[in-house]
């Protein structure tokens, strides 16, 4: 099990606040797939991030609106930068969002 929290200072002055965790998912040529994948995502991640690396068939819009979870944010890629450029974008979205474990 992950401890999702961090302790800093003294014994007896502790700061404690839970880490923020997050997952990213690419997306190319996946709509079919990825909303039945976001419903499988643990409640324990915090921040779930969709990566449509210029699918064309707009699987970002089609989370946009498909999906309920609050958790989920979309980055669209107007060009395709592959697994890894998507996956990057990805952890840049996380860090700006504040994520912790990603």
């Amino acid at each position: 099990m992950l401890d999702k929290t961090i302790t800093k200072g003294s014994r007896d002055n502790k700061l404690t606040r839970k880490l923020v965790t997050a997952v990213v998912i690419p997306c190319y040529r996946e709509k079919s797939k990825i909303l039945n994948v976001l419903l499988k995502i643990d409640s324990r991640i915090d921040k779930i991030i969709v990566i449509d690396d210029a699918c064309p068939e707009k699987t970002g819009e089609y989370v946009i609106k498909n999906s309920i979870d609050p958790r989920v944010v979309v980055v669209t890629h107007t060009q395709n930068q592959g697994v890894g450029g998507a996956t990057m974008s990805g952890y840049r979205k996380a860090l700006e969002l504040n994520s912790d474990i990603i």
